[in-house]
């Protein structure tokens, strides 16, 4: 273990508001910390953001054992440190998986939307539009695009051919699956439902798992996808279209009796034990951008306790030599005590493995961001290691090079982690993920961020559709487990079945962190 006497915990100050979401004064991040400068211990409340989930029913009512979708597209949001108080996020699409954990006030949220604290099926906490989300009743498969692509809910069950679109131009198709304009349910009772939904997991595996048919197995399961089977389809918000079912099939294209399917189509399917499964292990995390210092004082107060050179941002025109690159992106340990306070000392003990020094010169910008994550579980559905209150705090570091004094080209990415080999893992802009993107997908729903202020704000790339959502996850996710070795080694301590969730971590990181989103409402 290294002890480490971080360099930057003044700058932390900047993220106290996250801590407490609903806080309403002008300045959300007075009073939730404090110094006791004879033990140099900072004393952070985060239980609200980090803490116990048991919420009175008061704060929104939910159970233990709820899990929501989201129903309606939208973006997540979490709470900053400034006086707009929160910061939209990610967009999402139809079909993302959550936990509500409880309702928050928010001011300055949207007219008519209730603010919800949400942990996702990929282990980041969220604030989320209530009107947005709806519980996962039992007996119940729900059937989600994962793709930009969709498929097709036909009227009768013979004249359900496969969801190539081409075979929907005479009336036989009703409505949509798609990420932004619909989805089915079907009756998890139904022989045929299980028949084609036990087909298709077999068949559709992540690329981290591998597929367990062969022989006469695999035969079976390729023709069970392509049969028939009823749904009830629904538009966004939960609108049902009409009581009578409608069919659908799981292949891409029904050939002729007998024939193999020509593919399958990219659905997500759902239903409680599957939600219960994903959030048994115990994933949780949330990043926060910093937009700007405290306006509190205590960023002082700190800075007279650690020996501070950089702050928010590294900014432009300004000099630094030999800066220990994983002091100033390093992570904090941190404990609940009993008053629900987390203590933070100085100098905490952490497991990162090296340290490079660097000089860092007056062309280069850097941003600092924080995430909190409880460390994420090795073994199967056992609790993080280090006890239940235990509490990592890391850095994501933008870099940037400068031109005429403000941030002109994306140059990196650095993500904080204790237990990848090295500590951390550095992302180029145009390197591997870059080449990864265009070689699967050309310049399709690629725009780049050029102007200072995205870059100033740690926003490298633009997603502004669905389409631009689905390839950069998809590519991310490749990335991480083919083009990263750190996070690859990191992948192969899981068991099997938990990696897809790892790495799905690090990928809407990356999502949330790096790129602005389109309000896919708006």
């Amino acid at each position: 273990m290294r002890r480490i006497i971080p360099l930057l915990l003044a700058v932390l100050t900047v993220m106290m508001a996250s801590a407490r979401p609903g806080w309403a004064a002008p300045d959300p991040c007075d009073d939730l910390a404090s110094v006791d400068e004879s033990q140099q211990t900072l004393l952070w409340n985060l239980a609200s953001l980090l803490g116990n989930d048991e919420v009175p029913p008061e704060r929104g009512g939910y159970g233990a054992d709820d899990y929501y979708v989201t129903v309606r597209p939208g973006r997540f949001a979490n709470v900053s440190c400034n006086a707009n108080e929160y910061e939209f996020q990610e967009m999402y699409p139809i079909g993302v998986v959550v936990k509500p954990l409880y309702r928050i006030e928010l001011d300055s949220y949207p007219q008519g939307r209730t603010p919800v604290m949400v942990l996702t099926e990929y282990g980041h906490r969220k604030i989320v539009a209530q009107e947005d989300i709806q519980k996962l009743v039992d007996n119940a498969s729900y059937i989600f695009a994962d793709s930009y692509a969709k498929a097709m809910i036909c009227r009768a069950a013979d004249a359900c051919p496969g969801n190539a679109e081409d075979f929907c131009t005479d009336g036989r198709c009703r409505y949509d699956i798609s990420a932004f304009w619909g989805y089915a349910i079907a009756p998890s009772g139904d022989p045929a439902v299980r028949a084609a939904t036990a087909a298709y997991a077999g068949l559709r595996r992540d690329p981290l798992i591998r597929s367990r048919l062969e022989g006469e197995a695999l035969a079976a399961a390729k023709d069970a996808v392509c049969q028939p089977f009823p749904v009830k389809a629904y538009l966004p918000g939960g609108t049902l279209t009409q009581p009578a079912d409608s069919y659908l099939t799981l292949c891409g294209k029904r050939q002729s009796a007998g024939a193999d399917a020509d593919g399958l189509a990219p659905l997500k399917i759902v239903d409680l034990a599957s939600a219960k499964r994903v959030f048994s292990f115990h994933l949780d995390g949330s990043f926060h951008r910093r937009f700007g210092e405290s306006m509190s004082g205590l960023a002082a107060t700190l800075s007279r306790l650690s020996d501070a050179r950089l702050s928010v941002t590294k900014r432009c025109g300004v000099e630094l030599k030999d800066v220990g690159i994983l002091k100033y992106g390093g992570g904090f340990s941190a404990k609940a005590n009993a008053g629900g306070l987390v203590e933070v000392r100085l100098g905490a003990d952490v497991s990162i493995a090296s340290e490079i020094s660097e000089t860092l010169g007056k062309d280069d910008f850097m941003l600092f961001s924080t995430y909190f994550i409880r460390p994420i579980p090795i073994g199967a559905n056992g609790p993080p290691q280090g006890g239940e209150g235990e509490l990592w705090l890391f850095k994501i570091v933008f870099k940037a090079r400068c031109e005429n004094g403000v941030p002109a080209k994306a140059t990196s990415i650095l993500v904080f982690y204790e237990r990848l080999d090295a500590g951390y893992v550095e992302i180029a802009a145009k390197g591997q993920l870059f080449e990864s993107y265009q070689k699967d997908w050309q310049n399709l729903s690629f725009v780049e961020n050029s102007d200072p202020q995205s870059l100033q704000d740690g926003k490298f790339w633009k997603i502004v559709d669905h389409v631009g959502y689905f390839i950069w996850r998809d590519t991310l996710r490749t990335f991480f487990y083919e083009g990263v070795p750190g996070t690859y080694d990191l992948l192969l301590k899981y068991p099997e079945e938990q990696r897809p969730l790892v790495r799905d971590f690090f990928v809407y990181l990356m999502l949330t962190a790096a790129y602005h989103h389109r309000d896919p409402q708006g």
